[in-house]
Formats: C-alpha cells, structure tokens, sequence
C-alpha cells in the first residue's frame, strides 16, 4: 500500500465516522429541542395561536348555550365568575378526542387547583349527540351551542379550541393547536 493510497483511506475514515457524529449529534438536538418545546418556560397566552375573533382581555361573549338537561344559559351564566377552562370540541373530531384524552392523562378535571374545567360541544341544539360526550360527564360538566353562533360570536372554527376564562370573566387564554400541550399549571398561572 503506498502512502498516497494510505491518505486517501483515512480521509475517507473521517468523513464516514464525521458523517456519523453529525447525524447523531442533529438527531439528538432534535429530541432535546422537541422536549423543551413542549416544556417552554417562554410560553405565555400571548404566543399561542388564536385562530378566533376573541382577544385577551375581552369580556367573554355573552354566547347562548344548553346544558345536558336541555336548560338555556349563556356562557356568562355558566362561567359564574368563577376561573374557567373550556374545552371547546366538536363531537366526532379525531383532535378533539385527543385533547380530552391528554387531559385525563394530565388530570386536567373539573374542579382541579381551584378551576372550574368545562365542555362545550359545537353541535345543533336537535342534533345534540350526548352518547360521545356522556362518558367525559363524569370529568366535566358539558354545554351544546350552536356552530354558527359560535362562529358569530367567537369566530372559532377551529376544533378543539381552548379558552380560558379569569374571574371577572375576561379572557386570559385562547388557543388552538397548542392547547394539547397546555398543563393545569399554565391555566393556574394565567387565569388568576
């Protein structure tokens, strides 16, 4: 073997083992950077996605709902000044399922750290499909409102949604995609 062939095999060696490093080393950011995502300290209401015509710090519409019972109410009547997290979903919807299952996970329940937790299904006030919802009864108390007034008065067309309510009924959190990733923590925290 001559020394120039020698050179060659080494220079070689270092790209394939440097290659290999470089791809653990970016696969391993990768992982950290997805963990600290979910975890940023940084997150705030303001960075989410609100993807409604609602804006923190507005007073919460005064939407008209119907309970389980068939009784009328609105939001505001619902809420009773209370610090609120509401689940808004629409039955059916694959996300929504998965929100309401990652916070049963996460003991994200009625009554949990002082607030009150609450469904509020977009569906027809006839066409109110109370077999889905039933079985997260025992977990949150359930509301049906109707899809377009919650478009008219909230512009949520996306599912679910999550609103969070402070006491005096202002909004201090509203989000979308990023609500899965939400803890009772962050709601404790913003909706004092």
């Amino acid at each position: 073997m001559s020394i120039k062939e020698l050179g060659i095999k080494q220079v070689l060696l270092f790209i394939v083992v440097g290659g290999i490093v470089m791809f653990v080393a970016i696969i391993l950011g990768i992982r950290v950077g997805m963990v600290f995502a979910n975890q940023s300290p940084d997150r705030t209401p303001d960075s989410l996605a609100n993807q409604t015509t609602m804006r923190l710090g507005e007073k919460v519409p005064n939407l008209p709902v119907v309970a389980a019972d068939g009784r009328s109410l609105t939001l505001q009547e619902v809420t009773g000044g209370k610090p609120t997290v509401i689940g808004i979903v629409m039955p059916g919807c694959s996300a929504c399922k998965k929100l309401l299952k990652t916070w049963d996970i996460h003991g994200i329940v009625n009554g949990v750290k002082g607030l009150q937790v609450i469904l509020l299904a977009a569906s027809t006030i006839d066409n109110r499909d109370l077999g889905e919802l039933a079985q997260w009864g025992s977990h949150y108390p359930y509301y049906f409102c109707e899809t377009g007034a919650l478009d008219e008065f909230c512009g949520i067309s996306n599912f679910p949604s999550v609103m969070g309510l402070k006491g005096d009924n202002t909004i201090g959190v509203i989000g979308s995609a990023e609500a899965m990733a939400l803890d009772i923590n962050f709601y404790q925290e913003y909706l004092k």
